[in-house]
């Protein structure tokens, strides 16, 4: 016996040629070749090498190769630890050696057929033929595994499978499942065909079918998607997302599915997907069901059926580098999310918006124009607005009197413009009411705005001017006069159709500069602390385009005979607002203040910071503005606007704002006229400043602060592992328990002190955890507490199983209107995660 390979000793009458050594010229080849002659086609050559020897039987035309021995024909490679090939037969015989110390096959035979490969403990092959067997065989094809006690080969490439099994789980000790067949027939790159088939599980028989048709082709394939089954309160037994799926073309498919359930009703829906790589994708989804049952009631079987469709298209093309195609289309009835949803974020949609654009932009220039469609529909109320179209040109800031070189040393050179004009129509469909009878109208509007602005921004000094004149200029093709008759209760609208022209403008002016403050301790740590202050003046001036002498404002007679003024251009009573709006009212001059202050800080470089680069970063930040009105009738000095925000080392974020007023507030009071009659007078803001009454500057008349933090193991990775080190140093059978963690928490708290004696609060605790205690295990929480109300928002606990080739997931909202719980057992391989188990339940139905 060979004592390295526990081979046999080759027989007298062979020649033993070393795997490097040139053959014997019997066989007229050259190294390791040998051309065997085809009846049906050209010469083929068959090569082959052996890492330790190859041994000829000149009588029997027989060759052994020992020892990591391989052999190509055309397309098809086979090695093993032992081959032995008859030239005589045209046979191929490949085996494995047992290891006399494990008793384990070691080089067991491997056949490669094109792109796919086959193991076996024995295998034979006929390379004229193309036939072979494999006992104990296995193959992996796509991501799923055929094992058979006895595989054979056809010409045809096709492949009979006896006592054959199919799994995706890849642990050759011991597959988790599998499906369990006598005979199997496996087409390679098209399908497999099993009769009967037994689904095992831990080698325990779940399922029998009759027949399988599995798909092994590479990508998408035609087939049947398994239906999900499960059970809920409402619906009774279901079976969802069963149908079949259609593989048209390498540029769409299509997928056919409905949802049954037992208490009555059904959903059908078709979905369609396309593509064209480098031009565009996109989907086409539409749903068509009825349910016999009312929403949060119990089944009653006399319950009239209510029908529900749903119909979504979403489209994105690349039409050329500069142009732009893109939809999303969202079409329902009011009632589909709660009757075939249990998604909380589409169980609290209240609207349903689709969109479409077209878009596209001049090369070399900064022009741009989309044309686009915008829907809103209220699944509440039924009322919905339509845009369309909705087109947009602009034409972003040019330099007119810039000079070709483009030197902007002149003062007129830094003088640009802009120009945005946008047309647009727009559909409204709501109910309204005229003498008590509810009716459901359609309202169009149309509109055109243009809108100019001069800018320029010259720079003296430290100090940047940015002035600002802009023209806007509104047409409109209808406006809502008003009128009151005598002897009627109601000043009543009429709708008046001609050209209406709003022709607007404001202008405005602002300096601003930037102050250094350096501070440089150069003591724990701190090289420096730098103070950025950013001081800002500005003046804005709008004329009162709704005094007479502009002409937009109209006027009106009451009961009484005053003059009552009005904006015919923002609608009235039930008839909607024109869509750009009017002009506003009221004159403002008005001069604005703003400060900011930005503190920073440079500490020095780590120790093992091999750049030795600086460490720089934001303590935090300041601002405060607001504006005076020179020309209001009352409370010139607007509210005093504070913001802050501050980063401590990337773990504690915080910020907040609160609002300052000067004034002093009138709580509320009672009033009695000469007749004892009662009137209350609300709390109110008014004209006088606190400084001048009770020597107070301001007061706080709302506050919001919001603090965040995120903590994971890896900020405390370095602690962690000198912790493991000193453990495993005291006991090497110790394990580790650091897990991968993530903590999120914040904090969110507002209060609302405009009046006094109505103080609003509002604070919540936020917080979500999510770990995993096992490579395989990982949990997730996230929960939200009203403070205030005391009242727990809708906490969702996940947990999520990784069972190797199977996947467990399991959501849970204990508490809220959206009590419900979910549980999925199912195959983790994208083909067969149809294959699964589900349990849901809430409190609409059972839980």
């Amino acid at each position: 016996m060979n004592a390295q390979t526990d081979e046999p000793a080759p027989p007298a009458d062979s020649t033993v040629v070393p795997a490097a050594a040139p053959v014997d010229s019997l066989f007229r080849t050259d190294d390791s070749v040998y051309v065997f002659p085809t009846k049906d086609a050209a010469d083929t050559i068959v090569s082959y090498k052996a890492r330790d020897s190859v041994v000829y039987i000149l009588d029997d035309k027989l060759m052994d190769m020992y020892a990591e021995a391989d052999i190509n024909y055309g397309s098809t490679a086979i090695s093993a630890a032992r081959i032995r090939i008859s030239w005589d037969k045209s046979t191929i015989h490949a085996t494995g050696i047992s290891d006399s110390a494990t008793q384990e096959i070691k080089g067991a035979p491997i056949l490669k057929e094109g792109g796919e490969t086959y193991n076996g403990e024995e295998m034979t092959y006929n390379f004229r033929s193309k036939q072979g067997l494999i006992l104990k065989g296995e193959t992996a094809i796509e991501d799923g595994f055929y094992l058979g006690e006895r595989i054979k080969r056809s010409p045809d490439n096709e492949y009979f499978v006896g006592m054959g099994r199919y799994t995706t789980c890849d642990n050759p000790s011991h597959r988790h499942y599998y499906f369990g067949s006598q005979q199997m027939k496996v087409i390679p790159d098209d399908v497999v065909v099993a009769r009967p088939i037994t689904l095992f599980i831990e080698d325990i028989p779940l399922f029998w079918f009759p027949f399988a048709v599995i798909p092994n082709t590479k990508g998408r394939t035609s087939g049947i998607l398994v239906p999900a089954f499960g059970e809920d309160g409402r619906r009774g037994r279901y079976l969802t997302k069963g149908g079949y799926y259609l593989s048209i073309s390498d540029y769409w498919d299509l997928a056919l599915t409905g949802d049954w359930y037992s208490k009555g009703g059904y959903l059908l829906k078709a979905d369609v997907r396309y593509a064209l790589r480098y031009n565009f994708t996109g989907s086409v989804s539409a749903s068509y069901g009825r349910q016999t049952f009312n929403i949060g009631n119990v089944f009653v079987p006399d319950d009239e059926p209510g029908t529900d469709w749903s119909l979504l298209l979403n489209h994105n093309q690349d039409i050329s580098p500069l142009s732009r195609l893109s939809m999303n289309l969202n079409l329902r009835t009011q009632g589909y999310f709660d009757r075939y949803s249990n998604d909380l974020n589409e169980l609290l949609t209240q609207s349903v918006y689709s969109s479409a654009q077209y878009s596209t932009s001049w090369e070399g220039t900064n022009r741009s124009l989309s044309i686009g469609m915008q829907r809103d529909q209220n699944t509440t109320t039924g009322t919905s607005t339509m845009t369309l179209p909705d087109i947009t040109f602009n034409q972003s800031q040019v330099y007119p009197f810039r000079s070709e070189e483009g030197s902007g040393q002149e003062w007129y050179e830094l003088i640009g413009f802009n120009y945005t004009g946008r047309a647009v129509n727009r559909i409204e469909i709501k109910d309204y009411t005229v003498d008590r009878d509810t009716i459901r109208g359609r309202f169009d509007r149309r509109g055109v705005d243009h809108s100019v602005s001069l800018i320029a921004s010259p720079k003296f000094g430290y100090v940047t001017l940015s002035p600002n004149f802009r023209y806007q200029e509104r047409w409109y093709d209808h406006r809502t006069e008003r009128s009151y008759t005598p002897g009627d209760s109601l000043v009543r609208g009429r709708d008046v159709e001609g050209f209406f022209a709003l022709r607007t403008f404001s202008a405005s002016v602002s300096a601003s500069t930037k102050l250094y403050g350096m501070f440089e301790p150069n003591m724990f740590g701190i090289l420096g602390i730098r103070h950025t202050l950013q001081p800002s003046v500005s003046y804005q001036y709008n004329p009162d385009f709704s005094s007479s002498w502009w002409g937009y404002h109209q006027v009106y007679r009451d009961s009484t005979g005053r003059e009552v003024f009005y904006d015919p251009y923002s609608g009235y009573d039930y008839r909607p607002g024109e869509v750009f709006g009017g002009v506003g009212g009221g004159e403002s001059q008005s001069v604005g203040m703003s400060l900011s202050n930005i503190f920073e800080m440079k500490l020095q470089p780590r120790a093992d910071d091999t750049t030795q680069t600086p460490r720089k970063f934001q303590l935090f930040t300041l601002n405060a503005d607001t504006r005076y009105n020179w020309v209001a009738d009352s409370l010139k000095l607007s509210d005093i606007n504070l913001s802050f925000r501050t980063s401590i080392q990337n773990v504690l974020d915080l910020y907040g704002g609160a609002t300052l007023s000067p004034y002093v507030f009138e709580r509320r009071r009672t009033e009695f006229d000469g007749e004892g009659r009662e009137t209350i007078i609300p709390g109110r803001k008014v004209n006088r400043f606190l400084i001048d009454e009770d020597g107070g500057l301001v007061r706080l008349t709302n506050f919001s602060l919001n603090l965040s933090t995120t903590l994971s193991n890896e900020m405390f990775k370095d602690a962690n592992a000198a912790a493991e080190d000193s453990t495993r140093k005291k006991d090497d059978d110790v394990y580790s328990f650091s897990i991968p963690w993530n903590l999120s928490l914040g904090v969110d708290y507002n209060i609302d002190m405009f009046d006094p004696d109505n103080v609003f609060r509002r604070a919540g605790l936020r917080a979500g955890l999510s770990f995993s205690f096992t490579p395989s295990w990982h949990v997730s929480m996230n929960t939200f507490y009203d403070v205030v109300n005391k009242e727990l928002g809708t906490p969702e606990i996940n947990v999520r199983k990784d069972l190797h080739c199977w996947e467990m997931s399991f959501n849970w909202r204990p508490a809220g209107y959206y009590r419900s719980f979910y549980f999925v057992l199912r195959l983790k391989a994208p083909m067969l995660q149809d294959i699964k188990l589900e349990k849901r339940g809430s409190d609409r139905g059972v839980f």
